[in-house]
C-alpha cells in the first residue's frame, strides 16, 4: 500500500485592514500515515505550527492550515478544542474553521494589540469525531516588534462631484473620516477650503464630530451660479496625524434649468350649427409633447354622445378634430367639454365646443323599402305570392295624404293590384300579381307613390314578373319577406333573426349569394347578412350592429341572387327602430375606503369597491383616471380594475413606505366614455399611528448584544460598531455616525440594510434575525432613534 496520498493544494487569498496581503500555496501531507481501508479517518495537517511577526497595535498576516482526511471514510464534527496560552499575554489570536469536515482550512489571525514588544507562546487543540489521532496540537508564537507610527487619517474617498440646476441648492454628500491603523484620531478639524478660479463662497463644508470615524459634509449652492464647471479643495488635519493634512477635491457642474413641454391649445372655444371644426394642438415649451390623448367628453344641454373627438397624431404638432352628429336632437344649444392631456405634461387643457340647433322645418320625405320587387312564376302554376314595401318618412314632421298613382306597364298591362293600408307614414304597399291571362314571357310596371308636402314626391316602386314555361327555371322564394329589429339607444345590440330561402320553381336552386345591401333613414353598415349554404334550401341570417346611431328608424335591403333563377334577385326588407333611452351611469360601493398602520410598520392590506351600472345601456371603458392627492405624501396609493366593462371591481392598495405619523387623503377617480355621471371618484383615507413607543434599552440591545458582541465580534479591537455595552452601543450606532442609523428614515443606513441582506452582507452570519426584530428596529429608527 502506497505510504502518501494526492496532495491537495490550498489556496489563499488574505485581507486585512482593508490591504491585500499576498497568496499562498500549502500542501496537506500525508507521508508516514498508512491508512487502514478500514479503520477510522485520521487528521492530515499541512503544517503542525505556525508563527507570526507583527508591530504593536497591528495585525499579522493570517495564516491558513489545510486539513484533510489520511483514512477512509469520512473525517466530519471537526472542531476547536481550546488555545492555551503560555506566560504573559493572552487573547491575541483568533481561530476559525471554514467547515467541520474534511477537506477544511483552519485560519489563524494574531493581533499584537496592546502587547509589550516581545516574543508570546500559545498552543491549539484540534478536534474531530471518531478520527484516530484526535485530538491534535498546533504550536504557535507572536513577536511583536516596536512602532513609533502616530495616527494616521484615513478616507472613504478623496472626491466629490456635484450635478446641480441652476438657481437651486445641491444635495448633501459625505466623506467618512476614518484612522488608518490603531492609533486614536482625534482633533480632527477643517483647515482650509480652497476655491479654484471661478466664484467662491459656494461650498458648505463641516465636520459632524473631532473623534474619528466622522464624516466631513458637502453642501453645494448654486442660486448665484451661472451654468459652468467648479472646483475646491477641502483639507482636513488632525494633530500627530503623520498624513495631515488630507484633502477632497469637490467638483460642481452647474447647468441651466430644462424648459419643461407645455400643452397649448389654438382655440379654447369653438361654435357651430352642425359642422365639423379643428383646434391645433402645439407645443409651447420645451422639449418634446408625447402621449397626447383624449379624456372622456362631459355634455350639458340634456345630450350626451353627440360630439365625435378624433386626434391627428400623439405627439405635438397635432390636430384636434370635432365632429358633431345633428341627427335626433331637437332644437337648442348644447355643449361639449373635451379635455385634452399629454403623458409628460401635469394637467390637461380643455375644449368647449358649443352646438347650436335651429328649429327650421324639415320637410316630410318618403322612403320604398324595397324600391323594387320581382315576382317569379311558372305558366300555368299558381300565382306568386303577394310582398309589400314599406312607406316611412325619411325627413321631418309627418308625412300625411300618402296615394298611389296610376301604375305604369311595360308590354301588357293590368297584371298587377296595388293596395295602401295607410294614407299617413309609416305604411304598407301590398303588390299583389296576377298571371292567369299572360303568356310566358317577362313583364315590368312601375307604380308611383305620392304624399302632400314631401320634398321627393312622387317616388316609384319597380315591379319585374317573370313567368316560366312548365319545368324550366327555379325560383328564389325568402320566408319572410322582411324582419324588423328594436332596441333602446345605448343598449345592447337585438338578436339576430333568420329567414328561409327556398326555391318556389323546378329544377336546382344553385350559386345563392348576397348583393350589395342598400340603406335609407340615414345610417348606414348596421346589418350584416349571411348564406348558410350556396344551396337551397339554405339559411339567411340577419343580424343588426346598432353601434353609435342616435334614436329613429332605419331601412335596409339586402337582396338575395342565384344562378339561373327565373326571379333573381329578391330582396328582405330590413327595419331597425331605435328608442331613446336611459345612458349608463356608473355606481361605486363603497364610496370611501379608510385604511389605518403604524408608522414603520408593514402597509395595510388592499380594499375593493364594487362597480356597476345604475343607469341604462351597457357601461363599458371603465378605466381609473388621475389620482389626487390632499396635503402630506403622494404617491402612496394604487387602483386598478380588473375589467373594463360593469360589472368590475375597484382595487385599492396604499403603501406605507417611510411615511410619517398623520391622516392623508386621496381621490381614485373612474371614468367610463357615455356614462352620464362620469368621472366618479372613491375617496381614500390613511391614518398612520405613531410607533408603540419601541426601547433601545429593552426591545433593541439585547439582542443585538447576544448576536453580535457575545459572539466575539462586534467588540473592542475587532469588528465596529462596538456593541459591547449599552452606551458604547448607541454611542456607535446613532451619536457618533450616520453609517449605521438615520434617525427618522429606516431604510438607510447599514443595521436595517445589513440584518436584512439588502446592503452589504447579511448580518450576523448566522443567519436572519427574526422579522419581528427587525420590524422594532425600523419602528425605533421610525420614531428618531431615541436614547430610551
Amino acid at each position: 500500500m502506497r505510504n502518501d496520498m494526492p496532495l491537495r493544494a490550498v489556496r489563499c487569498l488574505v485581507a486585512a485592514m482593508g490591504l491585500f496581503l499576498g497568496s499562498c500555496d500549502q500542501p496537506v501531507t500525508t507521508a508516514g500515515l498508512d491508512p487502514d481501508p478500514e479503520g477510522p479517518p485520521v487528521m492530515a495537517l499541512s503544517k503542525s505550527s505556525a508563527e507570526f511577526g507583527a508591530l504593536t497595535h497591528a495585525l499579522a498576516p493570517m495564516q491558513i492550515i489545510a486539513i484533510g482526511n489520511a483514512g477512509p471514510g469520512i473525517l466530519g464534527g471537526l472542531g476547536i478544542g481550546k488555545v492555551e496560552y503560555f506566560g504573559d499575554g493572552a487573547g491575541w489570536l483568533t481561530a476559525s474553521l471554514s467547515g467541520t469536515a474534511a477537506p477544511t482550512t483552519l485560519m489563524l489571525q494574531a493581533a499584537a494589540g496592546n502587547l509589550a514588544a516581545g516574543t508570546y507562546y500559545a498552543s491549539l487543540t484540534l478536534v474531530a469525531t471518531g478520527a484516530a489521532n484526535s485530538p491534535r496540537t498546533i504550536d504557535l508564537s507572536l513577536r511583536v516588534e516596536p512602532t513609533a507610527v502616530g495616527p494616521i487619517i484615513g478616507m472613504t474617498a478623496t472626491a466629490a462631484s456635484f450635478g446641480v440646476v441652476t438657481g437651486t441648492p445641491g444635495v448633501t454628500q459625505q466623506v467618512q473620516i476614518l484612522p488608518a491603523n490603531d492609533a486614536p484620531l482625534t482633533g480632527l478639524a477643517i483647515v482650509d477650503v480652497t476655491y479654484e478660479p471661478g466664484t467662491p463662497g459656494w461650498l458648505a463644508a463641516r465636520l459632524d464630530g473631532t473623534l474619528a470615524p466622522a464624516n466631513l459634509l458637502l453642501t453645494p449652492d448654486a442660486t448665484s451660479l451661472s451654468p459652468g464647471t467648479y472646483a475646491a479643495v477641502v483639507s482636513i488635519g488632525a494633530p500627530g496625524a503623520i498624513n495631515s493634512p488630507r484633502t477632497v477635491r469637490v467638483t460642481l457642474t452647474v447647468t441651466s434649468a430644462p424648459v419643461p413641454a407645455s400643452l397649448r391649445l389654438s382655440t379654447t372655444a369653438l361654435a357651430a350649427s352642425g359642422e365639423a371644426r379643428s383646434v391645433a394642438i402645439t407645443n409651447g415649451g420645451g422639449g418634446t409633447l408625447d402621449g397626447l390623448r383624449i379624456g372622456t367628453i362631459s355634455y350639458a344641454g340634456g345630450a350626451g354622445n353627440w360630439l365625435t373627438a378624433a386626434l391627428s397624431a400623439t405627439s405635438a404638432p397635432s390636430t384636434l378634430t370635432l365632429t358633431p352628429t345633428v341627427a335626433g336632437l331637437p332644437a337648442g344649444v348644447y355643449t361639449a367639454v373635451v379635455p385634452v392631456s399629454a403623458s409628460n405634461v401635469t394637467g390637461s387643457q380643455s375644449v368647449t365646443f358649443t352646438l347650436t340647433v335651429t328649429g327650421v322645418a324639415i320637410p316630410a320625405a318618403l322612403s320604398l323599402t324595397p324600391g323594387s320587387v320581382g315576382f317569379a312564376g311558372t305558366l300555368g302554376g299558381a300565382a306568386p305570392a303577394p310582398q309589400t314595401v314599406s312607406i316611412t318618412n325619411a325627413g321631418g314632421g309627418t308625412l300625411t295624404g300618402i296615394s298611389i298613382g296610376p301604375t305604369m306597364y311595360t308590354g301588357a298591362a293590368g297584371w298587377l293590384q296595388t293596395t295602401l293600408t295607410a294614407t299617413t307614414a309609416p305604411a304598407t304597399l301590398t303588390l299583389t300579381p296576377i298571371v292567369s291571362a299572360l303568356a310566358a314571357g317577362t313583364y315590368t310596371a312601375t307604380v308611383p307613390v305620392g304624399a302632400i308636402g314631401a320634398s321627393n314626391a312622387p317616388q316609384y316602386v319597380t315591379v319585374t314578373l317573370v313567368l316560366s314555361p312548365p319545368g324550366t327555371a327555379p325560383l328564389i322564394a325568402l320566408t319572410p319577406s322582411a324582419v324588423s329589429f328594436a332596441t333602446t339607444l345605448g343598449g345592447a345590440a337585438p338578436a339576430a333573426k333568420t329567414v328561409s330561402v327556398g326555391n318556389a320553381g323546378t329544377g336546382s336552386l344553385a350559386g345563392l349569394s348576397v348583393g350589395a345591401i342598400t340603406y335609407s333613414g340615414g345610417g348606414s353598415g348596421w346589418i350584416t347578412a349571411s348564406l348558410n349554404s350556396t344551396t337551397a334550401p339554405a339559411t339567411l341570417t340577419v343580424a343588426p350592429s346598432p353601434g353609435a346611431l342616435p334614436a329613429g328608424t332605419y331601412s335596409a335591403t339586402v337582396p338575395i341572387s342565384a344562378s339561373g333563377a327565373g326571379n333573381a334577385p329578391q330582396s328582405l326588407s330590413v327595419t331597425l327602430t331605435i328608442a331613446a333611452g336611459t345612458p349608463p351611469t356608473i355606481g361605486l360601493s363603497p364610496a370611501s375606503l379608510a385604511f389605518s398602520a403604524t408608522a414603520g410598520g408593514a402597509s395595510p392590506a388592499a380594499k375593493t369597491a364594487a362597480v356597476s351600472n345604475t343607469g341604462g345601456g351597457a357601461l363599458t371603458g371603465l378605466a381609473v383616471g388621475t389620482i389626487a392627492y390632499g396635503p402630506g405624501a403622494s404617491g402612496w396609493v394604487s387602483a386598478s380594475l380588473n375589467t373594463s366593462t360593469a360589472p368590475a371591481t375597484l382595487t385599492v392598495a396604499p403603501t406605507l413606505g417611510a411615511i410619517a405619523a398623520g391622516t392623508y387623503t386621496a381621490t381614485v377617480p373612474v371614468a367610463a366614455g357615455g356614462a352620464s355621471n362620469s368621472p366618479v371618484s372613491v375617496s381614500v383615507t390613511l391614518t398612520v399611528s405613531p410607533s408603540a413607543g419601541v426601547s433601545f434599552t429593552t426591545d433593541i440591545y439585547p439582542t443585538l448584544q447576544a448576536s453580535c458582541a457575545t459572539s466575539g465580534c462586534h467588540v473592542p479591537g475587532k469588528q465596529k460598531p462596538d456593541l459591547s455595552s449599552r452606551t458604547t452601543g448607541y454611542a456607535a450606532l446613532v451619536t457618533n455616525s450616520t453609517k449605521y442609523v438615520t434617525p427618522g428614515n429606516p431604510n438607510t443606513g447599514l443595521l436595517v440594510g445589513t440584518m436584512q441582506g439588502t446592503n452589504g452582507p447579511l448580518m450576523p452570519p448566522s443567519g436572519k434575525l427574526p422579522q419581528s426584530f427587525i420590524d422594532k428596529v425600523r419602528s425605533w429608527i421610525q420614531s428618531g432613534a431615541p436614547n430610551n
